[in-house]
């Protein structure tokens, strides 16, 4: 170990940190100022890229210490703010877990043809198949008291409607009581 005799020097250096997972390099540079501070530097190769443990040691005596990291992101991840993630190609509707491993978003289903994420027509039929059930091919049977609409949504059956002067017609519904009649 060496021990220098340094006159009072601050040193004060910044750079952004990437902290976390998937961190391939941590350099450390340790700046002192007094009398006998030890200078030294660290490499961290302790396997960051699958541990993600980052450490960081330094010591000193007599003085004040400034230390400067800098940190480098691991083969197939990118720097996110101070982060590591993972990167994919073309991972389109779904979000990247690990690299080149793309996990679709809820109602995307991954295409084994070519591992792109693409509408899960099942899934898009629960979410605009209201009073009713989809089958297995995907389409919407409307329950009991529904009956399918232009739009292609359930709308409640109507029963019965009455002309009324000026306003149209009201209709009648199962559900609906004369005092909450639907003009249309």
């Amino acid at each position: 170990m060496n021990r220098l005799t340094l006159p009072l020097i601050v040193v004060l250096l910044i750079w952004d940190t990437v902290r976390g997972q998937n961190v391939l390099e941590n350099m450390m540079w340790p700046s002192y100022s007094g009398i006998n501070a030890q200078l030294g530097m660290a490499k961290v190769t302790e396997e960051p890229c699958s541990t993600g443990d980052l450490k960081f040691g330094y010591q000193w005596k007599y003085g004040q210490d400034f230390k400067v990291a800098l940190n480098k992101c691991c083969d197939n991840y990118r720097q996110n703010g101070d982060k590591c993630v993972a990167e994919c190609e073309n991972c389109l509707n779904g979000f990247c877990s690990t690299p080149n491993e793309c996990i679709c978003n809820k109602g995307f289903l991954k295409n084994p043809e070519n591992d792109q994420c693409e509408s899960n027509p099942l899934e898009q039929c629960r979410a605009s198949c209201e009073n009713g059930r989809c089958d297995e091919n995907a389409r919407c049977h409307c329950e009991r008291g529904f009956v399918m609409g232009d739009d292609g949504r359930c709308r409640e059956e109507v029963i019965f409607c009455l002309k009324i002067m000026r306003k149209g017609k009201v209709c009648f519904t199962r559900t609906k009581k004369a005092s909450d009649e639907v003009y249309v």
